[in-house]
Order: C-alpha cells, then structure tokens, then sequence
C-alpha cells in the first residue's frame, strides 16, 4: 500500500512535507478532513502524477517557487515476494527501515517526521516480511528516492546503484498498482463509461488488453495447419489487394506506405473498436441515460459500480487504490452516511486501499479501521496531523475542539434523515467488540438493523442527549418511521443515569438502556437509565457460556503459536462448567471454574488476561464460530433488544 507521501513545491506544499497516510497495515481506509484550501485534494492529485504518469511540465507548482525543485515521491509498503528483489533492493529498504537519518535533520523537520512514523510503524509491521521504499519523481521527471535521501544512495555504486536502476525499479514498483482517481470536478458520466481508463482499473481486466490479445493471438485456421492471428490475415489480405491495385495502376502510379510505417497495428483497430462498441452502451439507471440524472444520483451511480466491481472478492493482478474527492458532494444528508459506510466495507471486507477528502464529519463516530489526516493551513503552510480512526475519541484532546461537535452533529442528521425516510432500526452501542457480538446475534432477529459502535458510554450519552430533542417534539417524533436505542455497559464506577427518563415521552422510538446481568438469580435483562442499580456487566458477562468458553480456549491456542503461552497454562487449573448458561467473563467466575488451589491463585490473572483489549477483540471474532444461531426464548437481554425494535 501508499504509506505516506513526500511533496516538494506542490500547490500549497511549499518545501518538502511529509504526510503519513497510516500507521498500521490494516489501516487500509486514509481520510483527509480540513477546510477548503487546506491541502486535502493535492495529496490525492500528486499520488496521481506518479502512478498514472502525469508529465512533470503539467504539474501545478507553489506560486513563487522554482519549478525544477518540485518533487512528489509516495512511501510504499511492499510484501517482499511481489518485487523481483536482488542487494540492492534489499540495501534499499533497510535503509528507510533502519537508518536513523540524524545526519540530515538540518535539511527540515519533515526528516524527523518520517523517523518517528517509520519508528511507530515498525511496532505493527514487520521488516522480513515488508519492504519500505521512497521513491517518485522530480517535475523533469528524474527518478528519485526523494531529493534529500537520494543521495545516500547514489553514492553506493559498488552495488550497481546506477540511474537506469532507479528507473527500473519504479517502473516495477508502480506497476504493482491500479490508482483510480475521481477529482470532484471531473463529469461522473466520463468517469462510468467502460472505456474510461477509471473503469478499466476497477474492473482489473483492461478491456484494452482482451482486445489486444483476441487481435494478435494466433487462432485463426490459415490452412496448411498454419494458424495466424487476426492482425497478420488483415495486413496480409490488405497488402495482397493493394498490390494487386498497384500492378493494374498506369505506369508512374504507386500506394505505397508513407513513412516508416508499412501496416496497421492492434492498437489502431483498438481504438475504433472501444470507440463503437462501448459508445453504443451507456451506464442508465432504471431506463434512463446517465446524464439525464441529477448530480446526486450520478454520485450515487459512481459508488454503486465501485463497490460492485471491488467487493467480488476475486484476486485482482494489482492492488487497487480508490481515490475520491468529497464522495459525499451532492448528496442528500440520508445518502452519505449510507455511501461512507459502503466504501467502508470496501476497505475494511475486501483490502483495497480507500482514500478520501471530506467535509462530513459524520464518518468519524463510528470506529474504522483506518487514519483521519487533517489539515489546517497554519503560517501559509499545511499542518498535518494523522489520528487512529479506530480509537479517534480517545485521543480527542489532542485534535481540533471543533471535530467532536462537527461529527456528533452531521452523524445525527443523517440518521434523522433516513429514520423519517424508512423504518431504519439503529442500535448504538460502546465498542467494536460489542457490535461484533451484537450483529452475530441480531442479524436474524431483527430487520433493517444498523449497529454503530460509539466509542464509549460517555459518547452515545451524547448523542442520546442530541437526539432527544427532535425525539420529544410532537411534529418531528410522528415524522420518524424508525427506532433508535442506545445500549451500554453498566459499569459501577461510572454509572450513567438520567433521572425522570422515560421511553414514553420519545414515542417509544427513542430509549437509553443498560445491559445488566442480576447474578444472584442468573438473570439479564436491558435496565432503563432512569434504573439506579449498578451491578457491573460488560456484554462478555451475557453471552452464551459454551461458545465463549471453546472461543477462549481457541485464543489460548493462537497466542501460544505466537509465543505466549500464559492462558493455555493458566487454563489447565480451571473446568469448564457445562450448566453455566451465560459466560461471566469479566470476572471469570461463570463459565470456567478454579478445580484446584493453583486456580484459585490464577484467577485474577485469567481475568486481567482476558480482558486486554486486544485479546477482547480477537474474542468477538472468534466468538461467531461457536455461536448457537438458536438461542432459548428466555435469553433476557437479546430479548428485549428484539421486543424493542418490534
């Protein structure tokens, strides 16, 4: 993948910049978020230049600013088996990955800036596995490994370090990549064609290179057992007739090719084929043409071919990247939290590496696996700061106040919109883990069901305190056609209630609920906020016993196959108690029981283990493979989660 970008003298990236695009391998989704003219689209554009081979002389550079020293040059994370790799490539990567470059921190603090990124990145990715190149071009289009660590490189000419080197090993390095770019002016009726080269990079097959293959491929009886391709019998037939026209002609008079070039080549039928097949075969939408659609539904159009074509889940030959520009532009608030969450899926289901400029700030409260840049014009220059999305409101003291609201705000307005549109069911609730739990369970049980994991009780408090008042009004609450509930841990320490709520007074399509297990009588049930009783419960303590006791025991497995064998020996002093209805996880005093003194001791232990947050997230997942898809009628909880929504 694109894992950062250096950018020289571009727009309004004066100097050198370093832009980080992710932190983590599975961070395959990079959204730009900032005000206009901060910078956002010309980070998309200059990755451009370089992958679809834009002339350095078109590219726009900062005003004031010598054109030669432009430079765009992305960083590339490579597994190593997809590049035919010799010393040099490997002396290459090394460098970037293990260099301290403190020598050359007096040429800008974007130096630095890429040390501690490629530092961080190093705690998730690993080397013998990965390689790290900087390499791109200069605007007279020189090959570079960036112009302040290019030389480091140059120098070493024992080892075959030579110019044409460079430029064959970006030649192969780019060509790992289809980059599919979609700038926010370009016409969405160009883009949709099939002969559009955006088109052929979705679809994988260039419908250039099926041609190209039917034209030259020899499958043609010639007699004689001698088969020819269509490309020789054209030329072939041709040359025969015209001979035969020049040996009838009048002394003097001749055809004969003009230039050095004497017949018709594949890509010459190539064009007039593409040219009257696919012009005969527009994109249209419910019989309509294309054009004839507003502007919102061509955006809509572009995303529905783009996810269609990404998400077989067929290996492609290149891994492509998807580019777009504000994907929410024209869009009716009830669209874009639909369309984000699809391009979403593309990056998080299927691996293809999304990158995205945005004004909606709604995608941010819902955790994905992937960076938030934003940027900010700060002293005419760009300020770039990259953040987990993952965990984005864990580390909201450290981005700008004005996001949090933004995102609440945007988020709860497209939900509005598709609650008065449909009866769209959306249940919100702390964490990843807990929507992973939650979807095994309820995607059969409930319709129409969105799940949106919120980052923390605290969090949905918000948006709960947000929603009630459209919920409470009279006019607003008999336009709504759906239901939303807000589901949390009841956690003792930090017990959320509301005094004098009740469910009544949003028409009973808003609600505010605890999860809350009553361990004395083996009970669960979902607790009002209004409810003052604090009995700690996390969803791990309500689910099926037996499916999450084979789940920890799976975990145990795959952390001692990494080298950590603490649980699968910790395990050996507990039994697994087959009555137990619900696990009781987060105390460890359910599902599995002490069958020795050595148990008893351990206890604490299993708990803490358990319950890492890591270990809690490969639980959920795992979780889905022993799930009984027929759970008893007097499951408490995910009973009245259903009787709610019904």
């Amino acid at each position: 993948m694109i894992a950062g970008i250096f950018i020289r003298n571009i727009k309004c990236y004066k100097g050198i910049n370093f832009i980080p695009l992710t932190n983590d391998l599975s961070e395959k989704m990079s959204v730009m978020l900032g005000g206009n003219g901060a910078g956002k689209s010309t980070i998309l554009e200059a990755i451009n230049n370089i992958l679809n081979a834009i002339d350095g002389k078109q590219w726009e550079i900062t005003v004031n600013e010598k054109k030669d020293r432009a430079l765009i040059c992305p960083v590339f994370l490579i597994e190593k088996e997809k590049l035919s790799h010799d010393k040099r490539l490997t002396t290459i990567s090394n460098k970037f990955w293990n260099d301290d470059f403190s020598s050359l921190f007096s040429h800008g603090s974007y130096v630095k800036d890429f040390v501690d990124w490629r530092n961080n990145l190093k705690k998730t990715v690993t080397q013998d596995k990965h390689l790290l190149i900087a390499i791109g071009k200069n605007s007279k289009n020189d090959v570079l490994l960036t112009s302040t660590f290019h030389q480091k490189f140059a120098d070493l000419k024992v080892l075959g370090m030579s110019r044409q080197y460079f430029q064959d090993l970006f030649h192969e390095v780019v060509n790992l990549y289809s980059y599919v770019y979609i700038p926010i002016e370009n016409k969405i009726t160009d883009v949709l064609s099939l002969q559009a080269s955006e088109m052929q990079g979705l679809m994988d097959k260039s419908v250039s290179d099926e041609i190209k293959v039917l034209l030259e491929k020899n499958h043609i009886d010639a007699g004689q057992n001698n088969k020819k391709s269509l490309m020789d019998l054209i030329n072939t037939n041709l040359s025969d007739y015209i001979d035969d026209i020049n040996e009838r002609l009048s002394e003097g008079y001749n055809f004969r090719p003009k230039g050095s070039k004497k017949k018709i080549w594949s890509s010459d039928i190539l064009k007039l084929v593409i040219q009257e097949y696919f012009n005969i075969r527009p994109l249209s939408k419910d019989g309509k043409s294309l054009s004839s659609l507003s502007s919102g539904q061509q955006r809509l159009a572009l995303i529905d071919v783009a996810t269609t074509l990404l998400s077989s889940g067929v290996e492609k030959s290149k891994d492509i990247i998807v580019a777009i520009d504000e994907p929410e532009s024209s869009l009716e608030s009830a669209q874009r939290y639909k369309q984000f969450s699809r391009l979403v899926e593309l990056s998080e289901m299927y691996g293809h590496q999304i990158m995205l400029t945005t004004h909606w700030y709604g995608l941010l409260v819902k955790p994905t696996q992937g960076s938030l840049i934003h940027i900010e014009n700060k002293l005419e220059l760009p300020d770039v700061r990259t953040y987990s999305l993952q965990r984005l409101f864990d580390m909201r003291r450290h981005f700008p106040q004005n996001i949090e609201m933004k995102s609440y705000f945007d988020f709860m307005s497209s939900m509005l919109s598709i609650l008065k549109n449909s009866d769209e069911k959306w249940l919100i609730c702390e964490g990843s883990d807990d929507a992973s739990y939650l979807q095994a369970y309820l995607k059969n049980r409930v319709n129409n069901l969105n799940i949106v994991p919120f980052n923390g009780c605290g969090n949905i408090k918000k948006l709960f305190d947000l929603l009630s008042v459209p919920f409470s009004d009279t006019q607003e609450q008999n336009e709504i056609k759906g239901k939303v509930l807000c589901l949390i841990d009841t956690d003792t320490k930090n017990l959320i209630t509301i005094q004098g709520y009740k469910p009544s007074r949003f028409g009973n399509k808003l609600a505010f609920n605890r999860i809350l297990f009553d361990r004395d009588n083996n009970k669960t049930k979902l607790n009002s906020v209004a409810n003052t009783d604090g009995t700690n419960t996390e969803i791990e303590d309500v689910i099926e016993a037996k499916a999450a006791a084979k789940s920890v025991l799976d975990l145990a497995v795959k952390l001692e196959k990494s080298g950590d064998n603490q649980l699968i020996l910790l395990l050996d002093h507990f039994k697994i108690d087959n009555n137990a209805q619900y696990a009781n996880l987060s105390k460890c005093s359910g599902v599995f029981k002490p069958k020795n003194l050595e148990g008893h001791e351990g206890k604490p232990q299993l708990v803490e283990i358990i319950n890492k947050e890591e270990n809690k997230a490969q639980l959920s997942v795992i979780f889905k493979k022993y799930m009984d898809p027929d759970l008893p009628t007097d499951f408490g909880w995910l009973n009245d989660i259903e009787n709610f929504f019904k």
